[in-house]
C-alpha cells in the first residue's frame, strides 16, 4: 500500500512522468508502472502490464495511470527493461 501511495504522489508532483519501479518480494520480482494522468491518452500502464505478462509471465493489472505486475521469475529481470522499451516504441 505504501508503494502505491508513493507512486501516486510522484505522478501528481511531476506532470510528464513515466515511472517503472521494481523490487524483489519473497523471491520473485514485482514492478509498478506509474504514468502522469495527462500522458494516459498516449500510454496506458494497464495495457503495458498486460503485454508484459504475455512476454515475461507473472500476474498483474491496474488502471491506465498505475498498474502492477507481481510474481515475475527472477531470471526475467534482464528482459523487463527491453520489453518495456519495445512496448513504448510501439506506442509512439
Amino acid at each position: 500500500k505504501i508503494f502505491r501511495i508513493s507512486c501516486e504522489n510522484m505522478i501528481k508532483k511531476f506532470p510528464n512522468l513515466f515511472l517503472v519501479y521494481s523490487f524483489v518480494n519473497q523471491g520473485t520480482l514485482s514492478l509498478s508502472i506509474a504514468i502522469s494522468k495527462n500522458l494516459t491518452t498516449k500510454i496506458n500502464a494497464q495495457e503495458i502490464i498486460k503485454q508484459l505478462i504475455e512476454k515475461i509471465g507473472g500476474r498483474g493489472g491496474g488502471q491506465p495511470h498505475l498498474a502492477q505486475l507481481n510474481n515475475i521469475a527472477l531470471d526475467q529481470k534482464d528482459n523487463i527493461k527491453q520489453s518495456i522499451m519495445k512496448l513504448l516504441t510501439l506506442h509512439n
